[in-house]
């Protein structure tokens, strides 16, 4: 990185930088957070949790396992939204384990289950911008099992996840020296 060779005019009182720089970073140029609480159904599996119906008392928990988020698709925004607006599609997934427990208290079965949510925001996306989401926090809040010949456990999940925008710019800044670093 080359310093650029001439100073920066100060405000009255303030000091004079020894030069600009001109440095590489990422701006985030939008960005949104998304805060869902959803319920979804799983049918209990007959070979790990049979044989039906479940005991009386039977209860179920549930733990996420993994989590993963991706940018489905980026088109143009509809008016009034100008050019540089775009409609961010992504999905979630959050891969869970759901355990199915007795009256007592002990585990009577396992079984692995997927959530899925698909969201749509309407970011400002300027040209060599990329998109993308990660998912802050995702959490598997409670369960209930719905009897009947093919029981279902139905859990509600919240999740928060953050979308934005952002790409390397550019960026010019005074500079009073290099920060130097503690001597212990």
């Amino acid at each position: 990185m080359m310093p650029v060779s001439h100073r920066i005019c100060a405000r009255s009182g303030e000091p004079l930088a020894a030069q600009v720089d001109c440095i590489r970073t990422v701006q985030v140029f939008d960005q949104c957070v998304l805060r869902d609480t959803r319920s979804q159904c799983f049918p209990v599996p007959e070979e790990l949790c049979g044989p039906f119906p479940l005991p009386s008392g039977s209860t179920a928990t549930v733990q996420v396992a993994s989590i993963s988020c991706s940018v489905l698709d980026i088109v143009p925004a509809p008016p009034p939204h100008g050019p540089d607006f775009k409609v961010i599609t992504v999905l979630v997934m959050v891969d869970l384990e759901i355990i199915i427990l007795t009256q007592y208290g002990l585990e009577r079965c396992r079984f692995p289950a997927t959530f899925t949510l698909i969201r749509r925001v309407i970011l400002f996306v300027p040209d060599g911008a990329r998109a993308s989401c990660e998912v802050l926090a995702a959490e598997g809040n409670w369960c209930l099992i719905v009897e009947g010949s093919e029981p279902l456990v139905c859990c509600e999940i919240e999740l928060c996840v953050q979308v934005e925008a952002s790409g390397t710019v550019h960026l010019l800044l005074p500079v009073a020296g290099f920060c130097q670093p503690r001597i212990m």
